[in-house]
C-alpha cells in the first residue's frame, strides 16, 4: 500500500512539473488590451506622451491631435501613440505646425469612422499605419503644404466611403496602399 501511494504521488508530481512551461515571452496577439472610453483631445506634446504612457490600446471614441487649441505648437512626435490598436470614432491630426513627420500608429488596425490629416503646415512625411486594415468611413489627407511623401498603409484594404489625397502642393511620392481594393462610394 505504501509503495502504491508513493508511486501515485511520483506520477502526480511528474505530471504537474511536466505541464508547467516557463515562457516569459509575450506573443503579439497576447498583448494586454486596455479600453479607454470617450473622446481624447491631445493639445500638447506632454499630453501625447502621457496618453501613450497610459497603455491605452482601444479607444471607444475619437482621437483628436490638434496643437492649435492651446496656441503653443509643441507637438513634434506622435510615436508615443504606437500602442493604439483601434479607434472606434475619428482620428484627426490637424493644425500641428511643428510636426514634421508622422512615424506612428504602427499597431493601429481599425478606425470606426474617419481619418483626417490636414492643415499640418510643416509635415513632410507620413509613414507608419502599416497594420491598418480598415477605415469604416472616409480617408482624407488634405492641405499639408509641406508634405512630400506618403509611405505606409501597406495592409489597408477597405475604406468605407471617400478616399481623398488633395491640395498637398509639394507631394511627389505616394507608396504603400498595395492591398487597397475597396472603397464604397
Amino acid at each position: 500500500m505504501k509503495k502504491t501511494i508513493i508511486l501515485l504521488f511520483s506520477i502526480l508530481l511528474s505530471i504537474t512539473f511536466s505541464s508547467c512551461e516557463n515562457d516569459d515571452t509575450i506573443n503579439e496577439e497576447e498583448q494586454i488590451q486596455i479600453v479607454c472610453d470617450g473622446d481624447y483631445i491631445l493639445k500638447t506634446q506632454q499630453e501625447v506622451n502621457e496618453f501613450g504612457s497610459s497603455g491605452c490600446t482601444d479607444l471607444t471614441g475619437n482621437l483628436i491631435i490638434d496643437d492649435s487649441l492651446d496656441g503653443i505648437y509643441d507637438i513634434v512626435n506622435l510615436e508615443p501613440l504606437n500602442n493604439i490598436m483601434s479607434i472606434a470614432g475619428n482620428l484627426e491630426i490637424g493644425s500641428n505646425n511643428n510636426l514634421t513627420q508622422i512615424n506612428a500608429f504602427t499597431n493601429l488596425k481599425t478606425i470606426g469612422q474617419n481619418v483626417t490629416i490636414g492643415s499640418n503646415e510643416n509635415i513632410t512625411q507620413i509613414n507608419g499605419f502599416n497594420e491598418l486594415l480598415t477605415i469604416d468611413r472616409n480617408f482624407i489627407i488634405v492641405t499639408n503644404n509641406g508634405l512630400i511623401q506618403i509611405n505606409g498603409f501597406n495592409k489597408l484594404a477597405t475604406i468605407g466611403y471617400v478616399f481623398r489625397i488633395q491640395q498637398n502642393d509639394n507631394l511627389n511620392e505616394i507608396s504603400g496602399f498595395e492591398l487597397f481594393r475597396q472603397c464604397w462610394l
